[in-house]
């Protein structure tokens, strides 16, 4: 197995992982990762901040890297929410919602 499969593999196994936990547990683990995805993602979070200026002058420096800052949070959440929904128990989706025509 070459080194791509295992890092495929692995990260397939993670998502599964993530995906039976309790959602607030799994989000509540990635959480972490937003600060660096902040600093991995140079270009993204760049043009985050370039566009925030460009959008809202008035704000200071310090709020817009506030909101970049809560935004690649969010971002590491939904990696979470995504695993959850891919890799999830079927008793879960009790637990966030109400599932309507699953008879169908």
């Amino acid at each position: 197995m070459g080194f791509k499969q295992l890092i495929s593999r692995a990260g397939v196994g993670l998502m599964g992982w993530l995906g039976r936990m309790q959602p607030r547990n799994s989000r509540r683990l990635v959480r972490p990762l937003g600060p660096l995805a902040a600093c991995l993602m140079r270009r993204r979070s760049r043009i985050a901040r370039a566009n925030l200026a460009a959008c809202f002058p008035d704000w200071t420096a310090g709020q817009r890297q506030a909101v970049v800052r809560e935004h690649f949070r969010l971002l590491a959440e939904g990696l979470a929410e995504i695993c959850w929904a891919w890799g999830g128990a079927d008793g879960h989706a009790g637990q966030v919602g109400r599932v309507e025509g699953l008879e169908n």
